[in-house]
C-alpha cells in the first residue's frame, strides 16, 4: 500500500494553476489554515513557472532553423517535391514547402508533432519491451498523451502513457 504524500491535496497544473482537494483527515476549516501557510510558496512557484515560460520558443519554420531530436540540433529544409509532410533526410528535417508558405503554422507544428510521436512511440516501445521482462512484468500497452509537467506514468493493467510534448 502506497502512503499519501503530505502535500494536503495540493496540485500544480502544467498551466500554472493549482488546486487543493480536501483530504478526510483535515477539517475545512485545517485545509484553510494549511493552505493559508503554503500561499507563500504556491504564488512563488507560480511566478517561476511564468518565467520559465515567458521565453516560449516562436518557431518561425524557415530554412536553417534548428529543431532538437534525439539529443541533436537538426536544420530545417523547405522541400517542394516530397509526399510525407516532415522527413529527417540527410542530417536535415525536410518539411513540405506548402505548409509554411500558406501561412499554416499550425500544420507544421502538426507536423513535427506527429514525427516526434510516431518516432517516439516506436523507440519507447522497444526500450520498454527490451527492459520488462529485466524488471519482471508483462508485455504492456504504450500510449503517447500530453502528460503536463510529467514525462510518463504507469497506470494498471499495464499501462504506460509517455508525454508527447514536442
Amino acid at each position: 500500500m502506497r502512503s499519501q504524500p503530505d502535500d494536503g491535496g495540493h496540485r500544480d497544473r502544467a498551466d500554472g494553476r493549482c488546486s487543493c482537494e480536501r483530504q478526510n483527515r483535515f477539517s475545512t476549516t485545517g485545509s484553510r489554515i494549511w493552505s493559508e501557510g503554503k500561499r507563500y510558496w504556491i504564488y512563488k512557484n507560480l511566478a517561476e513557472w511564468r518565467d520559465l515560460n515567458a521565453t516560449r520558443v516562436l518557431r518561425e519554420y524557415r530554412n536553417g532553423e534548428g529543431f532538437l531530436y534525439l539529443g541533436r540540433s537538426y536544420r530545417l529544409l523547405l522541400v517542394a517535391d516530397q509526399a510525407e509532410a516532415l522527413l529527417l533526410k540527410n542530417g536535415r528535417f525536410c518539411l513540405r514547402r506548402d505548409l509554411v508558405d500558406r501561412g499554416d503554422i499550425e500544420a507544421a507544428r502538426t507536423a513535427f508533432r506527429g514525427y516526434y510521436i510516431t518516432r517516439g512511440s516506436e523507440r519507447i516501445t522497444d526500450r520498454v519491451h527490451y527492459y520488462a521482462p529485466k524488471v519482471g512484468i508483462t508485455s504492456c500497452s504504450i500510449d503517447i498523451r500530453e502528460l503536463g509537467n510529467r514525462w510518463a506514468s504507469c497506470y494498471q493493467p499495464a499501462s504506460w502513457p509517455f508525454t508527447g510534448s514536442a
